[in-house]
């Protein structure tokens, strides 16, 4: 009988656990919809009642983007050019979004605008049009703009954990290993450079490691 009951008190205790888990994520979700709905009414009204506003057209870009509605986002980043023609930073966000909807000539071009505008206060747009140049083989124009990236902010994560990909693919690993280590030590929340980590120590053969990383 003991036994019979430990069983059901721990299957209870099981199933407590994760419907708590649940209600905390579903919590989490409605929040999350919640400020959602909330930052896109608010970005509606601005563009309403200010529609010139480039830096409203930008805001709600970036908020499209992050929910993956990219032909809204580029829609909203090209208003924002529209009305500020040497908007660099929306230039630099058109061209997230075309990469990310696999209109790579497009992004190009957008990155190549955007560092024209700010060939030096612009770290992030070298780092996305090195990751456009690493999709299309573009090996030594990935790394140049990497580069190009850390001068400009040298506690940049992604430029490490970026460059740390291209160097990989080329097999060399242990400056691939450099690159993601110091990625995480500027930046420990970035699970990429974990998982990219650990498939190093998996090619090493060091699983406890690698299992460790991802």
């Amino acid at each position: 009988v003991r036994r019979r009951f430990s069983f059901r008190k721990r299957e209870w205790l099981f199933f407590a656990a994760a419907g708590l888990v649940f209600i905390l994520l579903a919590g989490k979700t409605f929040l999350q919809v919640r400020l959602w709905g909330e930052e896109r009414q608010l970005w509606d009204y601005t563009v309403k009642n200010s529609p010139r506003s480039f830096m409203a057209y930008n805001a709600r870009g970036n908020l499209f983007m992050g929910n993956g509605k990219y032909e809204k986002a580029i829609a909203d980043f090209s208003q924002a050019i529209r009305y500020r023609a040497n908007y660099a930073e929306a230039f630099n966000n058109r061209g997230i979004a075309c990469f990310r909807s696999g209109q790579l000539d497009a992004a190009l071009r957008d990155y190549n605008q955007a560092l024209k505008l700010k060939p030096t206060d612009l770290p992030s747009a070298y780092i996305n049009r090195g990751l456009l140049y690493y999709h299309l083989s573009k090996k030594e124009k990935a790394l140049a703009d990497y580069e190009r990236a850390l001068k400009g902010d040298p506690r940049d994560a992604n430029a490490y954990n970026n460059r740390g990909m291209l160097y990989f693919s080329e097999q060399k690993y242990d400056l691939a290993k450099a690159d993601f280590d110091k990625a995480l030590e500027i930046d420990p929340g970035l699970s990429r450079a974990y998982s990219n980590r650990g498939n190093i120590f998996f090619v090493h053969g060091n699983d406890q490691s690698a299992f460790s990383d991802y």
